[in-house]
């Protein structure tokens, strides 16, 4: 009864900490990715609770690989429309409830790890605290709280946890071990289903496996072995469907598209992952940025801290394998980073940094501080005691601080161009919060900008394009938009703008041709349809207008002004006929 009571009082401590740290946040506008994601989704525009509005938002959504986090956004719209403090509210509760599952898993942990431990609750559940509050605490974790679309990110690590919690249940328990272990199966699955990142959970089991229960007592019977082998074969499978199934070739049309090759985006993420490392240990909010600006490697030497980062971390390598049985703890930890940074810090070609891929390998450092406080204090010693509440204050306290940059999508973007100047993307969002504040010439240089540093960011040009029309300088905005088209031809949102324009040019066939290649592009791109229609009318397409009005009125309905308008064509077909 008395370690219940002191659980309950822990996870208070938990959630009581996380809401005054992520309290401010819940007027954060949606910034960046939201908008696609979320503001420009018609799919997670969820009107009534139906299965067929939840499907779409599962699978037709813009991240359409992610269906589970997509419900969730649906869900929010479903009651709250656009209101961000609803969306921010289930951010923040994720986050609270994955800080008590560090929590369990650190007191499971700890009995395992160190044996004066395991019949001590008491140490061993303020230890378990101690990890709970550096995880929910962290600066780093911002990223993955309050950026909305990031839910993706902690709502992978939320079932990435329950199912390994789950698993280590069924093996310290015999009792129902295989009912819960399909429990576990379940939830790894819906991980999967908010973000790939919980793609590694089989290594990490076998991690834990070799780390903490290799004794005689816990070992695995080859039946219970040929299962878990099992379950690493399933997931291999799994990642291979969810990349492709020719992953080389998808590799190769992928970096296309990118301005580094695949051995460069190799040898960079040594850099990356010593520079998260950095941030782990001084995560001082003027070194945290939505948007890193990190120079390229081009070989081993250029620049010189490639080899020694790769050097560095064959050290470290090899310090984990001395260590394996003498420090079964901080091996685990550094090697759960390594597991959960092999999706987005390998051969993939994603963007080459972001703070939110340290959000699910942070549970290991957390652990580490824990075990070291222990080690070198004590685990409920005064010292101890003060060092964690001073840790968690500090941290804390830059996380507020972090968390007031979000507020306003000009000071985000006006603090990552500060930080990296050298950033297009960072320019040209800045230019998008000008634009949209009515500051049309402030707007223009940030494209300028955001050009000279990418001369090949079509988003800038297309941006720059939008600028120029309100300033009415049509004709400019049009060559910036085929301008934008040589880049990345398949931008349908370009096309659309394109169309747009040279329309109010009356320059209506040309007009149709864009237009035509945005619905060919995004065939549910229902402005498009819609202006398609009113141009293929002025030619005197009726057929042609009266199909794309009525495409607008399958998918919405509510679409201002279509029903007018195909009201209109059918009377002028009836007058031609």
């Amino acid at each position: 009864m008395r370690s219940v009571k002191i659980t309950v009082i822990h996870v208070g401590v938990i959630a009581l900490v996380g809401t005054v740290i992520y309290g401010d946040s819940l007027r954060v506008p949606f910034v960046f990715d939201d908008e696609q994601n979320i503001r420009k989704n018609r799919f997670v525009r969820l009107e009534q609770f139906d299965l067929q509005g939840l499907y779409d938002a599962s699978f037709k959504s813009t991240a359409s690989n992610r269906p589970v986090a997509n419900i969730t956004f649906a869900l929010n719209h479903l009651f709250g429309r656009y209101n961000v403090a609803g969306y921010h509210v289930v951010n923040v509760a994720v986050h609270l409830v994955n800080g008590v599952l560090v929590y369990l898993f650190a007191r499971i942990t700890f009995g395992l790890c160190f044996a004066e431990l395991a019949g001590s609750r008491g140490r061993r559940g303020f230890m378990s605290l101690a990890s709970a509050l550096f995880f929910v605490a962290h600066p780093l974790q911002t990223q993955s709280v309050t950026y909305i679309v990031q839910r993706m990110n902690s709502m992978a690590t939320l079932f990435t946890l329950v199912a390994l919690l789950l698993y280590l249940r069924g093996r310290l328990r015999p009792a129902g071990r295989y009912a819960v272990w399909l429990g576990a199966c379940v939830c790894w699955i819906v991980a999967l289903g908010c973000k790939q990142i919980a793609a590694p959970l089989p290594l990490a089991i076998l991690l834990y496996e070799f780390c903490f229960l290799r004794t005689a007592a816990a070992r695995l019977s080859r039946r219970q072995l040929g299962a878990l082998l099992g379950l690493v074969a399933v997931g291999g499978v799994i990642v291979c469907v969810l990349f492709g199934d020719d992953a080389l070739r998808a590799l190769r049309e992928q970096y296309a598209y990118r301005d580094f090759t695949l051995g460069q985006r190799v040898l960079t993420q040594f850099r990356v992952v010593g520079f998260y490392a950095s941030l782990l240990v001084f995560p001082y909010p003027a070194r945290l940025n939505l948007t890193h600006d990190l120079a390229t490697s081009q070989s081993l030497i250029e620049p010189a801290t490639t080899l020694l980062w790769i050097a560095g971390m064959g050290v470290l390598g090899g310090m984990a394998a001395l260590m394996a049985r003498r420090h079964r703890l901080m091996v685990f930890c550094l090697l759960w980073v390594a597991i959960h940074l092999i999706i987005e810090s390998s051969i993939f070609p994603l963007e080459m940094i972001f703070e939110h891929r340290m959000y699910l390998p942070l549970v290991g450092p957390a652990l580490a501080v824990s075990g070291f406080l222990y080690v070198t204090l004590g685990a409920t010693s005064w010292r101890a005691v003060g060092v964690t509440s001073v840790v968690v204050l500090a941290l804390g306290i830059g996380t507020v601080i972090r968390n007031g940059v979000w507020l306003e999508p000009k000071t985000l973007w006006l603090d990552a161009s500060a930080k990296s100047p050298g950033n297009s993307r960072a320019q040209n969002n800045l230019g998008n919060t000008f634009k949209n504040e009515g500051n049309v010439e402030e707007a223009m240089v940030r494209f300028h900008e955001a050009l000279r540093l990418d001369p090949r960011n079509a988003r800038a040009m297309n941006n720059m394009g939008n600028a120029l029309r309100d300033l009415d300088r049509d004709e400019e905005a049009i060559e910036r938009y085929r301008d934008a088209i040589a880049v990345g031809p398949d931008r349908a949102e370009v096309q659309f703008n394109l169309g747009n324009a040279l329309r109010d040019r009356q320059r209506i066939d040309e007009s149709i041709d864009a237009l035509r290649r945005a619905v060919e592009l995004k065939p549910d791109f229902v402005s498009a349809h819609y202006n398609l229609g009113l141009s293929l009318a002025q030619t005197e397409d009726v057929d042609g207008a009266i199909h794309h009005f009525q495409i607008v009125m399958k998918l919405d309905p509510d679409f201002a002004d279509v029903e007018h308008n195909l009201e209109a064509v059918l009377q002028m077909k009836q007058r031609q006929e």
